[in-house]
């Protein structure tokens, strides 16, 4: 089904969608299973809202309205990274089926409902479901109907318990006085097609939301309405540089610098990569000027993080675009190996995940050296036992699929160093601890494709047998 189709069974003509990514809408997962009864409904509900006055009082409903956004795709992102997952079924309901049910509920919906109570509800004070239900009643009911409120309670407050692929709830029943407890059972299925009704009904109110903010012209009577509100223009800029390639998490813009987090998808060489990064930029460049620098990071599945900086005439003046790994696996099939840490009186191997790709099989992980004020020649030794024990390991195979399974001793082994003290790493910024000591990269030969290393320009590299060292200024000797 394609969007004209859409707006056909909404009775709507032809628009111009200007920011939301809708024109691909139904090409992915789990957008495309929409609920058309909900659509219709809320479409309808939506279009009795005034453009004006819709406009007008964004400013008191915008910090609703844009967690309903960012919490929708959050949910969406969830789903395609965790819902094929083959976990154990308990498992899998404690850390999925929940908290994916509970964001829907809790941050998609109930934000929703907050922005439509405050123009077509009876009680704009309403905060929670229940009162929701009262005050839009028939206004939202194919969405609002479809949310067990007991349900929600149940997990919201802990009552919940799991025996394998079953799922008991405890909640107050408020139909009798006094009050009862009523426990009740919910087995991997049923909460299977919960979780599924709700998304589709959550993605039916996100699209058609969406399509109400592109027929009221909404991005270009508020952008920049408030060139002090950062907050907004940041997350309408967002919004409108949303694709099927293209998700900007952060735009951050400080006195004199502009910094934009990017995460790509579905791009299939460095040069699209690049090529990418130079529209967005100059599309940012028109709301941004007289900045002395930006810059942008990126991140995606198939390649090492990178970064471009721009200067104020917005030529690139630095680049870090690594080669994208050249995979048939989907990054998913690598994202789940993990290893147990391995232990001795030397060191101890933490965090030690398989990440490889085709043909080549790579282990990274976070090696603690246990004394301090070691040399230089026995750090070395403890390397080499280190990846010597690391690079043995073997993926197990989940019987459930068909996961890649990489036989014999890895061709490659990353590890990041680090002294086993009290001080906590601040993950993400490893390489600024206090108790960092190194990035060890151990090679099987001389001709495994090793991608380019990001921080040459503050460590020292050093070529041992079958390993390369890049030192922290003051461990090289």
């Amino acid at each position: 089904m394609q969007l004209k189709e859409i707006l056909t069974i909404l009775n709507e003509k032809e628009m111009d969608i200007k920011f939301g990514n809708l024109e691909n809408f139904l090409n992915n997962e789990p957008k495309r299973y929409f609920n058309h009864d909900v659509a219709i409904e809320t479409y309808k509900t939506l279009n009795s809202i005034d453009k004006n006055t819709f406009i007008d009082n964004f400013e008191e409903i915008k910090d609703y309205f844009f967690s309903f956004i960012n919490s929708y795709y959050h949910v969406v992102d969830i789903y395609n990274e965790l819902d094929d997952i083959s976990f154990d079924s308990e498992i899998k309901i404690k850390i999925y089926y929940l908290p994916i049910i509970t964001q829907i509920i809790e941050n998609v919906f109930s934000n929703f409902y907050r922005v439509a109570t405050y123009f077509i509800g009876t009680n704009k004070k309403a905060t929670m479901l229940n009162h929701f239900k009262e005050s839009l009643q028939g206004k939202l009911n194919s969405s609002l109907d479809e949310i067990d409120i007991n349900f929600r309670n149940a997990i919201s407050h802990g009552k919940v318990s799991i025996n394998g692929n079953i799922m008991f709830y405890t909640y107050s029943d408020k139909s009798v006085k006094p009050w009862i407890d009523k426990t009740e059972q919910i087995n991997l299925n049923q909460i299977e097609n919960l979780k599924n009704k709700l998304i589709d009904n959550s993605s039916a109110v996100f699209f058609v939301f969406i399509l109400y903010l592109n027929k009221i012209n909404l991005f270009d009577n508020l952008i920049f309405k408030n060139k002090d509100d950062s907050y907004t223009n940041n997350e309408l800029l967002k919004l409108s540089l949303k694709s099927e390639k293209v998700e900007i998490k952060n735009i951050v813009n400080s006195n004199s610098t502009v910094e934009v987090y990017i995460h790509f998808k579905n791009i299939s060489n460095e040069f699209e990569i690049y090529t990418l990064s130079i529209e967005i930029m100059k599309y940012l460049y028109n709301y941004y000027k007289s900045y002395s620098l930006y810059t942008i990071d990126y991140s995606y599945d198939y390649s090492i993080d990178g970064k471009i900086i721009f200067n104020e005439k917005l030529e690139i003046i630095s680049q870090f675009i690594h080669d994208i790994e050249k995979m048939k696996l989907s990054s998913k099939s690598y994202k789940y190996h993990n290893f147990k840490e391995i232990k001795n009186e030397d060191f101890k191997v933490k965090n030690i995940t398989d990440f490889s790709i085709e043909n080549i099989k790579r282990i990274r992980g976070k090696l603690f050296i246990k004394k301090e004020n070691v040399s230089n020649d026995e750090l070395k030794k403890i390397f080499h036992k280190a990846t010597k024990e690391v690079r043995q390991l073997q993926t197990l195979q989940n019987p459930k699929d068909t996961k890649a399974k990489y036989l014999g001793e890895a061709d490659i082994v990353y590890l990041n160093v680090f002294y086993d003290n009290l001080s906590r790493i601040n993950y993400g910024h490893e390489e600024l601890s206090d108790n960092f000591i190194c990035n060890l990269t151990y090679y099987r030969t001389k001709t495994t494709p090793m991608p380019d290393y990001p921080f040459q320009n503050i460590h020292l590299k050093e070529d041992i047998p079958k390993h390369i060292i890049w030192w922290k200024n003051e461990f090289k000797k």
